[in-house]
């Protein structure tokens, strides 16, 4: 709330709802090359990104580095984690089914298209976090950090095949 909008300018990265493909991942040449009319707010590498707009298809992904000053719009909810929990373990806790269901029963809007939940609602939303050291606990801890790595991985390989394409626009 405290974070001013701006406007977007060369040199910076604008994240668009319509860039996160699904599963966290980001549209890399996308977020790159989206020049809006519209304001954006300053997002930092870690943050955890949550569309607000069209709940039922499901847009979350954490900030990585993209090298430049980075914007996204305002139909996301910016988010950091206050604990000690990776912001990749909550992008996928927020995916899970029992998530999406609720942040589905929060929705309202004039239609499909155009449903929203608040930010006040997602206070709400109950995230599947088992007890420490259970065996449940593990299990989830051992599947979320492999969708981190893996996570990471494909952001990585999406921000050098943007490297790629940028030196393609040189050559030809």
């Amino acid at each position: 709330k405290d974070r001013k909008s701006e406007f977007w300018h060369d040199g910076c990265a604008f994240i668009s709802v319509l860039h996160i493909i699904g599963e966290g991942i980001l549209n890399i040449n996308g977020a790159l090359d989206y020049a809006p009319k519209t304001p954006g707010l300053p997002i930092y590498q870690g943050e955890l990104l949550m569309s607000r707009i069209n709940p039922r298809i499901p847009r979350v992904c954490v900030v990585p580095d993209l090298g430049m000053k980075t914007l996204c719009s305002s139909e996301f909810e910016v988010m950091r984690p206050k604990t000690d929990m990776d912001a990749h373990i909550i992008a996928y806790l927020l995916q899970t089914d029992m998530a999406l269901n609720q942040i589905r029963s929060l929705t309202s809007g004039t239609s499909a298209s155009h449903s929203r939940i608040r930010s006040s609602d997602l206070g709400q939303v109950l995230l599947p976090i088992a007890k420490r050291g259970t065996k449940k606990a593990n299990l989830v801890a051992e599947i979320a950090h492999e969708y981190k790595v893996v996570s990471e991985s494909i952001t990585r390989n999406a921000i050098a095949m943007a490297e790629l394409r940028r030196q393609e626009r040189e050559i030809f």
